[in-house]
C-alpha cells in the first residue's frame, strides 16, 4: 500500500503495540484498576524480588524470539523479503497443523492428573 516493504510491517507493528499499550494505561489509570503503592525505600527489595521471580519466564520467553531473529537474519542473506515471507507461511501452516494434537495432549494431561486427584480424595 504505501510500498514500505519490511521496514513498513514492522513500524506498523510498533505503532499498533504502542497504542494498544496507551489505551490499556488509560484505562486501567481511569477505572482505578492500576495502583502502585511501594515506598522508596522498598523500592529496591521490590525490584531485586520481581527481577528474580520474572527472568526465567523472560529467558522462556525470549528464547524463541531470538531464534526467529537468527532464523531471519539467515533468510535474509540467502533470499532476502521473499524467503522470510515463505518462512513465515511455512510457519503458519505447520502452527495450524500441530495446535490440535498439542491440544489434545495438553488436555488429556489435564484430565488425567484432575482424574487422579479426584480419586486421591474420593478414597
Amino acid at each position: 500500500m504505501l510500498e514500505q516493504g519490511v521496514a513498513g510491517a514492522a513500524w506498523a507493528t510498533i505503532i499498533g503495540q504502542g497504542v494498544a499499550m496507551l489505551i490499556a494505561l488509560v484505562y486501567l489509570l481511569r477505572e482505578k484498576q492500576f495502583t502502585l503503592r511501594i515506598p522508596l525505600s522498598k523500592m529496591g527489595a521490590v525490584s531485586a524480588s520481581v527481577l528474580k521471580i520474572g527472568i526465567a519466564p523472560f529467558g522462556l520467553a525470549m528464547s524463541p524470539n531470538i531464534s526467529l531473529i537468527m532464523i531471519n537474519r539467515f533468510s535474509v542473506s540467502y533470499g532476502g523479503d521473499s524467503a522470510i515471507a515463505t518462512y513465515a507461511c511455512i510457519t503458519y501452516v505447520t502452527s495450524v497443523i500441530y495446535l490440535p494434537f498439542l491440544y489434545c495432549i495438553l488436555f488429556s494431561m489435564i484430565y488425567n492428573v484432575l482424574y487422579r486427584f479426584y480419586i486421591w480424595i474420593d478414597s
